[in-house]
């Protein structure tokens, strides 16, 4: 699998955060409801910046190209970027987005839907919040595993207690979504791969329609938090004969091809997971595939034109 890219995640929150100071000012806000959102976006732009140097430098960028693109002293880049100093950064990120009253009361006086929606933590429950739980909790298990930290040292950072994390990445304790996104970064992850994993746990609201690029994301990260959950097996023992093959699951995980529904179901079922909760993301990209290569016309479109529609199979029309 590809290496995760922080600065793409972190970047847009960066545009949401200027739409929102855009919109602010279309609406005509008072001088300081718009000065709490330019520091709401200068300083999701600061973490921006330490998470491009954070990928440029896991690119192989040396120090003196960092530096020179930043237009600091190699020793500046050193003690302002270094690999802990840039976790710490984004974990406080993480701490910063956890909905908190005050933070929902500001929102909703000015007007704005919440960035993160407040959710319950919760003992893992009943039904198919279980199997939920369970991926979400071996997706973070394998994602500390592999990042050789140790539970203690992760807790340490997050500032959460050890016996908390352990509950977490035990599938007994369903974590808020702030929690996930700062443990998975703290284990050198990519939060959004999660994301459906944890909704799932949730049964949360639906998002609202996607872009093109957007649901293929989406959907593109759904896949990836399913193999770290089943442990990133080998691509050979993904395999389908005769209907999924190593380079179509390789193509998937890279966000290069969406397959059709049959091939999607079959590769979830192989990853361990539960075709319907896929169901609704690949419906999402096919909606906004179709919507992206459809004009409709404003004066409406007749039902004749549908397909399976039969003028004289009788019906009325207005």
């Amino acid at each position: 699998m590809e290496s995760c890219s922080w600065g793409r995640v972190v970047s847009e929150s960066v545009h949401v955060l200027a739409a929102r100071l855009v919109a602010a000012e279309h609406q005509h806000l008072p001088i300081d409801v718009l000065l709490e959102h330019a520091t709401d976006l200068g300083r999701e732009v600061g973490y921006y910046t330490a998470a491009a140097v954070h990928d440029a430098r896991a690119d192989g960028a040396s120090w003196e190209a960092v530096a020179a693109a930043a237009g600091v002293s190699v020793e500046t880049a050193r003690d302002r970027w270094g690999e802990r100093k840039v976790k710490r950064l984004l974990t406080r990120r993480a701490q910063e987005q956890c909905p908190c009253r005050s933070h929902q009361n500001s929102a909703r006086r000015h007007g704005f839907a919440e960035a993160v929606p407040p959710e319950p933590e919760a003992t893992a429950g009943a039904g198919s919040a279980v199997g939920g739980s369970h991926k979400l909790a071996s997706a973070l298990s394998y994602l500390q595993r592999k990042s050789g930290m140790t539970i203690t040292d992760a807790a340490q950072q997050a500032d959460l207690s050890p016996s908390y994390v352990s509950r977490v990445l035990a599938g007994d304790r369903v974590p808020s979504w702030a929690v996930v996104h700062m443990l998975a970064t703290i284990f050198g992850g990519q939060a959004s791969e999660l994301r459906m994993l944890w909704e799932s746990t949730q049964g949360g609201a639906h998002p609202p329609r996607q872009t093109v690029k957007g649901a293929a994301q989406r959907l593109q990260d759904a896949f990836r938090g399913l193999y770290l959950a089943a442990f990133c097996p080998d691509l050979e023992d993904v395999t389908i004969e005769g209907q999924v093959s190593a380079a179509t699951v390789t193509e998937v995980l890279r966000g290069n091809v969406v397959p059709d529904w049959e091939t999607t179901g079959a590769l979830v079922a192989k990853l361990g997971g539960h075709p319907g909760d896929f169901r609704r993301l690949w419906e999402e990209f096919h909606y906004a595939f179709l919507a992206s290569q459809v004009h409709f016309p404003p004066d409406g479109l007749s039902r004749w034109v549908l397909p399976g529609s039969d003028p004289d199979a009788g019906g009325s029309s207005a």
